[in-house]
């Protein structure tokens, strides 16, 4: 955090290990968390106190990547990438329900995730060279685009539009995408 005159201060919160994706809603930050093995935790904060409120376990761990996003105003949308599938969990740690990935994805480390609405999620994938979108209510291939050759970090934004880093060996892009059709 920093002040009012610039100075770092204290880290906001400290966890173990290392965090390899977060998300913020309302007044809480939710991160997912590598712990050992296969095994991730996500920990649920206080934004204004730092205070741990929540913590469960998550079946898997990847190094790279966005993994975790917040999906309308109750529910986390976390990638269990080897599974191919996405789990929907309510804010306070409980499965909702298992969402099964596109089988046109690779679903390797080099994927990242973005919500796209209350119903839907936004994914690149670098291997695959692709970025789509899908429903999570069925798992459904809304659409698929190929127009971002290396794409990495991706983020919706509520004018209707998808950011989509382009990783590239000697350059770095954001390409923009269209919510409705990926074009």
């Amino acid at each position: 955090r920093i002040d009012q005159h610039g100075r770092v201060t204290k880290a906001f919160i400290k966890l173990d290990n290392k965090v390899t994706s977060l998300a913020a809603h309302n007044d809480r930050l939710y991160t997912l968390v590598y712990q050992s093995g296969n095994q991730s935790k996500i920990f649920v904060h206080k934004l204004n106190t730092r205070e741990l409120i929540k913590s469960w376990n998550h079946p898997y761990f990847n190094y790279s990547g966005q993994r975790i996003t917040h999906i309308g105003d109750n529910q986390l949308a976390v990638g269990d990438w080897p599974y191919e599938q996405i789990i929907i969990y309510s804010l306070t740690g409980d499965v909702i329900r298992k969402v099964p990935c596109p089988p046109s994805l690779t679903m390797t480390d080099w994927v990242c995730m973005s919500s796209c609405g209350d119903d839907s999620v936004v994914i690149s994938d670098r291997a695959a060279g692709k970025v789509v979108r899908m429903s999570l209510k069925d798992g459904s291939l809304l659409w698929s685009s190929d127009r971002v050759t290396n794409p990495g970090g991706i983020v919706h934004h509520p004018a209707g539009y998808i950011l989509v880093v382009n990783n590239g060996f000697n350059y770095t892009t954001v390409s923009v995408l269209d919510e409705d059709d990926g074009k």
